[in-house]
C-alpha cells in the first residue's frame, strides 16, 4: 500500500510516526467509521405496558430514542416512514429531528442517532470523560435497516 502512495518502494524502517499521521491515520479513521456491524435489537413492553427496545452494544443510542424520543407515536412512526421513502425515491437529500436528547439524521443511504448532549460546548476534560459513553451516544445504520426498524417497530405497537 505504502508503494501506492509514494510510486516507489519504501523501506519500513523510513516510516516515521509523522510520515504515519499523514497517510494512514486519516484510511485507519475512514475504515473504523465505515464499519458495519449487525444492528441486533429486541422490542419489549415494561411493567406498565409501555414498549421499549433493547439494542446490542454499538446501536444502544438507537434504542434510547426509539424508546424515548419515537415511543408509541405512531404519527411519528408514520411520518418517519413517510420520509424514509422519499429519501429512497431520491425526493429528498436529508432529514434532520431534534427529538428532546437525541437528534435523528437521515441521508439517502445513513441513519444516525446522536444525543443533544454532545452538540454542547464543553471543554476538553469534560469530552474526555464522555468517551466512555459513546455508544449510548451515537448509534449508526443503513437507511434500509433504519426503515426495517421502523416497520419492526410499527408492527410491534400493533401487537
Amino acid at each position: 500500500m505504502a508503494e501506492l502512495l509514494i510510486g516507489k518502494p519504501l523501506n519500513i524502517s523510513t516510516i516515521t510516526p509523522l510520515f504515519f499521521l499523514k497517510h494512514f491515520a486519516g484510511f485507519i479513521f475512514f475504515q473504523r467509521f465505515k464499519r458495519q456491524v449487525p444492528m441486533d435489537y429486541h422490542f419489549q413492553r415494561n411493567f406498565s405496558g409501555r414498549p421499549e427496545a433493547q439494542f446490542s452494544m454499538d446501536h444502544e443510542a438507537m434504542g434510547i430514542w426509539l424508546t424515548e424520543e419515537l415511543g408509541s407515536n405512531r404519527q411519528q412512526l408514520e411520518h418517519l416512514l413517510q420520509v424514509v421513502d422519499s429519501l429512497e425515491k431520491g425526493q429528498r437529500w436529508e432529514y434532520f429531528d431534534d427529538g428532546n436528547d437525541y437528534r435523528l439524521h437521515l441521508t439517502r443511504d445513513h441513519a444516525e442517532v446522536r444525543a443533544a448532549l454532545l452538540d454542547t460546548e464543553m471543554g476538553c476534560d469534560e469530552m474526555e470523560e464522555l468517551d466512555y459513553y459513546d455508544n449510548e451516544s451515537i448509534s449508526h445504520c443503513g437507511l434500509d435497516d433504519f426503515k426495517t426498524l421502523l416497520v419492526c417497530w410499527q408492527d410491534f405497537l400493533n401487537i
